[in-house]
């Protein structure tokens, strides 16, 4: 790579064992329409052929920067460490498992570029079950008949949820809240400058709730009307909300109620008013994770 060209993007791919769909999702991105990027690879010290890949692809292409560490610090460090070493004016990260049409980038830098109170567009997103690398490996996640329809298509249906939001404050903050998701905004294209400043360094259950209620006090969500992001829908959060509170959240209380860092945050962060405006919404967040909680408890007896 030309170290003295600064790319317009930068793109953040943090990595972990994922030899079995990463080439898809370097693919997706080497045929871009929009070539002006930079990609950058953070291996969290994988066990598989991962790191062999990454190499491949750097000999392919100058633009692909490869770093790989020699512990595994965590996926939300290692999505941190990507964003602390962007160069380019625009910032996106790219998980392992999931891919794009070839006009993400152009798309979305067209937004950017042109509506300066946008400060993160993403287009709408088609989800996946399976992930095959020359025939092999298909991820599921087996849930109790009784409730697997309903928890597959919710989770699809939250997937897919990338809407745009405009108005003042307090109205975006009930526009967003209201249909939260499984944010695939997160993997939307931001300023990134903005961006480094709302990121909140310490991980817990809907922290990226939290820095999006951060980026609506700069500007708008956007949502580019075509299909633009595929994304497996069998990620992190699959392993169950109390496997991934108890990673994240660590207390045994914050475990059982993995909302109570949110709540506080909100509560410090966007005041009372805000909050009260929105007392439906935060109930059934909240009683959304303790349903999640009762399904876990369900697939854990199962086992």
């Amino acid at each position: 790579m030309d170290k003295t060209h600064i790319p317009k993007v930068t793109i953040g791919l943090p990595v972990y064992n994922g030899e079995l769909s990463l080439s898809q999702s370097i693919d997706s991105v080497l045929k871009q329409s929009f070539t002006d990027f930079e990609l950058i690879i953070s291996d969290n010290a994988s066990t598989d052929s991962t790191p062999e890949i990454c190499k491949n692809f750097t000999q392919l292409d100058n633009r692909v920067v490869f770093i790989r560490h020699e512990k595994n610090r965590g996926p939300y460090w290692n999505f941190n460490f990507l964003l602390e070493k962007a160069r380019g004016m625009y910032f996106v990260w790219l998980a392992d498992d999931d891919y794009w049409h070839p006009d993400f980038l152009l798309e979305n830098v067209n937004v950017l570029d042109n509506h300066k109170n946008i400060v993160c567009s993403i287009g709408k997103v088609e989800t996946f079950d399976k992930l095959q690398e020359n025939g092999i490996k298909e991820k599921s996640v087996k849930y109790p008949k009784l409730i697997e329809n309903y928890v597959i298509s919710r989770r699809n249906q939250m997937i897919s949820v990338t809407y745009p939001v405009s108005g003042s404050y307090s109205k975006k903050v009930r526009q967003f809240l209201k249909n939260t998701g499984s944010n695939s905004r997160f993997y939307g294209l931001y300023r990134k400058e903005i961006l480094q400043k709302c990121f909140i360094k310490r991980p817990f259950i809907a922290v990226e709730n939290v820095i999006f209620l951060n980026l609506l006090k700069y500007g708008d969500l956007y949502e580019v009307d075509k299909i633009l992001l595929y994304r497996f829908n069998q990620g992190l959060s699959t392993i169950g909300i109390i496997s991934l509170s108890r990673l994240i959240n660590k207390t045994l209380l914050k475990t059982i109620f993995p909302y109570i860092p949110f709540n506080s945050w909100c509560l410090k962060n966007i005041g009372a008013k805000n909050i009260l405006k929105n007392l439906d919404i935060f109930i059934r967040l909240n009683l959304g994770g303790v349903f999640f909680i009762i399904v876990d408890l369900l697939l854990k007896l199962r086992k």
